[in-house]
C-alpha cells in the first residue's frame, strides 16, 4: 500500500466518539469501508489498513483505543476488532451485584495494555511522540482530561506540537482517554509531586471530531485542502429525560458521553452542511439503550449496524466517502472549515409545557419520524397547522423537550395588531 499518501492535495480525517459497545458498531462501519476498498483494489481485505488512507486519526476513550491502534500499530479493522474483544473480555461492566471494581478493570486494562505493546516490539516506557521511523504512519491524537478540569480536553498527540504538552507513556496516554470515572480509576500522569489524575470523556470532546479539525489545521496549516472527513458515532442515543423511576447506574456515564456527542454531531451537520468532504456515520435505530455490560454480547449491535449500513443513503454515502479517499482531491481547506459563517443568533426559548398537555399519537408518531427518525442531509420541514388553542405551540415546545440535542431557533411570529 505504499505511495497511497505522497505529494496529495486533500488530507483526510477519521474520528471516532467516545462510548461503549457502540465502539463496536464503529469497526463494523469502518470493515465496510475497507472491504469495499479492497474489492475495488482486488486484493485481500487484510491488506487494507486505514493508516494508509487517514492522515489523522483520533478519539476518545475506547474510540481513542481503536484510533491508536489503527493509526499508531497500524492494524487492519479486523485485528483491531480482535484486540478490542478481547480486551473487553477481561474486564468487568455489570454493576447487577453491586459497584464496579473500578481498581481491578484499571490494572487489568494496564496489563492488557502492556502486552499488546509488548507483542509489537514496543518498551513500556515508550512515550507517545516516540514513533517507528521505518514505517509511515498516520498521526494519532486521542483527548483525556485533568479530573480538577473535566470541560478542558487534553491532547496526547504521537508527533511533536508547538507549545507545552504533555508527554505521557502509551499505556498512560491510553489508560487516562479510557478512564471513563464509572469503570476505571484516573490515571496519574507526571513527575513526582507535579502528577495530575486524568479522566476520559472530557465534556464537549466525546465526539472529537471539531478539535481534530482545529488540530489539523495546526499541523497541516489553514490553507491544505481536505478530501474527507469521516466521523463515526456510537449510536444515536436514548432521550435524556428526568424520570424518578430511572436507574443511577454506571449507565447514566455512558447516556451522558452518546448525548454529548451528538450536540458536537448537530452543530457541525449545521455548520458544514454545504461542505461535500464531511460524512458522519451513526446507527440511527437500535441501539438507545445500549449498556455497558452488553460488551458480553454484541449480537444485537452487529445486527442493527448491519441493517444501517444497508440503507441505500449510508450505502451511497460510503461510496461517495470512498472516492474521496482514493482520489484526495480536496475542494474546501481547513481554514474555510474551521471558519464557517456559523451564525449564533440570540432567540426565545419555547414556551413551557403545560402539565395537563397530553400528545395526541397520531400526529406525535408523524412528526417524529419525519424530524428524527428519517435520513437526510437537506433541511426537514414539518408544517402544523390548525385553529387557533388547538394545541400547535404545545406540541411543538413538547417535541423540543423530548429531543435537547436538536439544534433550533424559537422565532415568535406575533400577529399584527
Amino acid at each position: 500500500m505504499s505511495g497511497i499518501k505522497g505529494e496529495t492535495d486533500g488530507i483526510c480525517v477519521l474520528s471516532f466518539d467516545n462510548g461503549g459497545p457502540g465502539t463496536y458498531s464503529q469497526l463494523l462501519i469502518l470493515k465496510e469501508y475497507m472491504s469495499r476498498l479492497a474489492s475495488d483494489l482486488v486484493v485481500a481485505e487484510d491488506d487494507v489498513c486505514p493508516a494508509d488512507y487517514f492522515d489523522l486519526i483520533g478519539g476518545v476513550g475506547f474510540g481513542g483505543l481503536v484510533a491508536f491502534m489503527l493509526g499508531r500499530l497500524r492494524m487492519n479493522v479486523n485485528q483491531a476488532i480482535d484486540e478490542l474483544l478481547a480486551l473487553t473480555d477481561l474486564l468487568s461492566f455489570d454493576d447487577s451485584n453491586g459497584d464496579i471494581d473500578r481498581e481491578k478493570n484499571s490494572n487489568i486494562l494496564r496489563e492488557s495494555l502492556e502486552n499488546m505493546l509488548q507483542t509489537r516490539g514496543i518498551t513500556l516506557d515508550t512515550k507517545m511522540t516516540e514513533t517507528d521511523s521505518s514505517s509511515e504512519n498516520s498521526k494519532v491524537v486521542i483527548y483525556a482530561a485533568a479530573a480538577a478540569n473535566i470541560t478542558h480536553p487534553n491532547a496526547f498527540r504521537t508527533y511533536p506540537a508547538r507549545g507545552f504538552n504533555p508527554d505521557p507513556t502509551i499505556v498512560e496516554a491510553l489508560c487516562a482517554t479510557m478512564a471513563i470515572q464509572s469503570h476505571f480509576l484516573p490515571v496519574k500522569i507526571g513527575p513526582p509531586r507535579r502528577q495530575k489524575p486524568f479522566v476520559g470523556g472530557a465534556f464537549g470532546a466525546n465526539n472529537p471530531t471539531r478539535l481534530l479539525l482545529e488540530e489539523a489545521s495546526n499541523i497541516y496549516g489553514k490553507e491544505r485542502r481536505v478530501a474527507q472527513i469521516v466521523s463515526l458515532g456510537c449510536g444515536l442515543p436514548q432521550v435524556l429525560s428526568m424520570n424518578s423511576s430511572d436507574r443511577q447506574d454506571t449507565d447514566n456515564a455512558l447516556k451522558e458521553m452518546t448525548a454529548d456527542c451528538e450536540r458536537v454531531a448537530n452543530e457541525l451537520a449545521t455548520r458544514l452542511l454545504n461542505i461535500d468532504a464531511y460524512v458522519r456515520l451513526n446507527v440511527n435505530r437500535g441501539m438507545e439503550t445500549v449498556r455497558m455490560e452488553e460488551w458480553d454480547d454484541l449480537g444485537a449491535i452487529e445486527t442493527h449496524t448491519a441493517s444501517y449500513l444497508t440503507i441505500t443513503f449510508v450505502s451511497g454515502s460510503i461510496d461517495t466517502s470512498l472516492r474521496c479517499l482514493k482520489e484526495r482531491a480536496g475542494a474546501v481547506t481547513l481554514g474555510q472549515i474551521n471558519h464557517s459563517s456559523y451564525i449564533k443568533v440570540t432567540a426565545k426559548t419555547a414556551p413551557l409545557v403545560s402539565p395537563y398537555f397530553v400528545p395526541r399519537k397520531e400526529p406525535w408518531q408523524m412528526m417524529v419520524n419525519h424530524l428524527v427518525s428519517s435520513i437526510s442531509l437537506q433541511q426537514k420541514i414539518f408544517p402544523i397547522t390548525g385553529m387557533g388553542g388547538c394545541g400547535k405551540t404545545q406540541l411543538v415546545s413538547y417535541f423540543l423537550q423530548q429531543y435537547p440535542n436538536l439544534l433550533y431557533m424559537w422565532t415568535p411570529a406575533p400577529a399584527p395588531a
